[in-house]
Order: C-alpha cells, then structure tokens, then sequence
C-alpha cells in the first residue's frame, strides 16, 4: 500500500516538472487509484488528478475533470512552445532614465584619446634591489643564529 502511494507521488513529482510526460492513458490509470482501499493511495491519485485539472486538463477523463474554473479555460502550452510574458511584475517601480547619459560616452573617447605617460626611474629599480639584498642578508642572519643555537644546545647536552 506504502509503495503504491511513495510511486504515485513520485510520478506526481515528475510531472510538476515536466508535464508533457503523461499520456491519456496512463492518466487514467492512475487517476483509477481513487477508488483504492487505502487512504493514502486516494490521497496520491486524488492530488496528481488536481495538478492535470490545473497543468492539462484535456488529458482527463470528462469525470476527473470537474467543474470549471472562474478564470476560464487556460491553454497548456505545447512541446517546445515559447511563452513570452508581456508585463513584467514590478516593472513600473524600476527607474528608466528618458535620456540616454552622453557624458559617459564622452568621457570614455576622451580617455582612449590621450596617452597616459608611464615613469620609470632607475631609482625605483635600485630601491627594489637594495630592499632585495636586505632581506637576504636577515635570513643568512636567522640562518646563522640557528646553527650557533643547535651547536650550543649539542655541546651542553654532552658535558
């Protein structure tokens, strides 16, 4: 009985996603569970009946289709069919400016125009090479004061 409601809800799962996937047929069947013994399974072929009432309802049988609805008949759209919404929600709250900004554009032809003058001193280079030396001179450094510090702690581990 578990199964056959875990599988009817799966197949109702599936078709939310993609209801183009259920045939006539099968529709019927399924949408035959309604009558089962067991709750559950009524439940399952009661709730996959209400999305094909919303989704496609020219798939039901006349009798599973029910009464219809306020808003009239809404046509499912086919394989591959484009549905283009014409009015965004929200839309009137986006601010559009009229008038297109005419000083970005001038300003990014002004910039690509003019050339902009790179300074390269040798004093930048010689700084970076002295800074370079200074650094290796502080790890021979630290080097040293470890090699003295391990021949110290070795000699008085010996006495």
């Amino acid at each position: 009985m578990v199964s056959i409601t875990y599988r009817l809800n799966t197949v109702r799962e599936v078709c939310v996603r993609c209801p183009l996937v259920m045939t006539k047929e099968l529709l019927a069947d399924l949408a035959g569970y309604k009558t089962y013994r067991d709750k559950g399974v009524v439940m399952a072929a009661r709730s996959l009946v209400q999305l094909y009432r919303s989704v496609r309802p020219e798939l039901l049988r006349r009798k599973d289709k029910g009464q219809p609805m306020e808003g009239g008949v809404q046509r499912a759209p086919e394989y591959g069919e484009l549905v283009a919404e014409q009015h965004v929600p929200g839309m009137e709250l986006v601010d559009i400016p009229s008038e297109p900004e005419e000083d970005v554009a001038t300003d990014v032809s002004e910039s690509d125009s003019e050339w902009i003058d790179v300074h390269h001193s040798s004093d930048e280079d010689s700084a970076c090479v002295k800074l370079r030396e200074k650094e290796r001179e502080r790890e021979t450094r630290k080097r040293e004061m470890m090699v003295e510090g391990m021949g110290t702690s070795q000699t008085s581990a010996s006495n």
